[in-house]
């Protein structure tokens, strides 16, 4: 299984979702096609497995900044999920893959269900909430929009690393940009 998990991950890497196929990754694991299909339903079920095997990872880098860092609201924003484009900055194209299944495939490829996202969610969830009752958000600020931006601003900014080739330092200043303004409404601090 993690053979075939790292031929599949790097397969992805280098063809994309659509090029890269279940006869080639069975072929670059040794195995055959039969050995793919006794452990996984079908090519999207792998490719959800090799996405998944990341997330425990990124997951603990995230939980480490949210403990680490301190300050306004934004700025724990931005560290907590500057670890996510540090992470995938190593492997753009597994992410282009993967964002390329969720524009393809609909809601039912979408990345929001993902642990990654549930992970990232719950700790923009928490750091508002915090702050809401620090005085620093305002009591009525509409959190699961809030989160919701945050989210969507974050997904977003790959294109420019996949696409103009920014680095993570680049997607984390943007990514900075657009928290401030997504907050400036509903700080009680202006």
């Amino acid at each position: 299984r993690r053979k075939l998990l790292e031929a599949a991950k790097r397969l992805f890497m280098e063809r994309g979702y659509d090029g890269a196929t279940v006869r080639d990754i069975a072929a670059a694991a040794n195995l055959s096609t039969g050995a793919v299909f006794a452990s996984f339903s079908d090519k999207a079920d792998l490719f959800n497995e090799v996405l998944l095997a990341d997330c425990p990872a990124q997951v603990e880098l995230m939980e480490q900044a949210a403990v680490r860092i301190s300050g306004r609201v934004q700025d724990r924003l931005v560290g907590v999920l500057s670890e996510g484009y540090r992470f995938q900055n190593e492997q753009l194209e597994l992410m282009r893959a993967a964002l390329s299944v969720s524009w393809s495939q609909g809601l039912s490829g979408e990345l929001r269900d993902r642990p990654i996202r549930q992970a990232a969610a719950g700790h923009v969830r928490g750091l508002l909430e915090e702050a809401v009752r620090r005085g620093e958000l305002k009591a009525d600020a509409d959190l699961d929009m809030i989160v919701e931006m945050v989210w969507d601003s974050y997904v977003a900014n790959y294109r420019h690393a996949l696409f103009a080739g920014w680095g993570a330092e680049q997607l984390i200043e943007r990514f900075r940009r657009q928290v401030e303004i997504l907050l400036a409404g509903q700080t009680t601090r202006n």
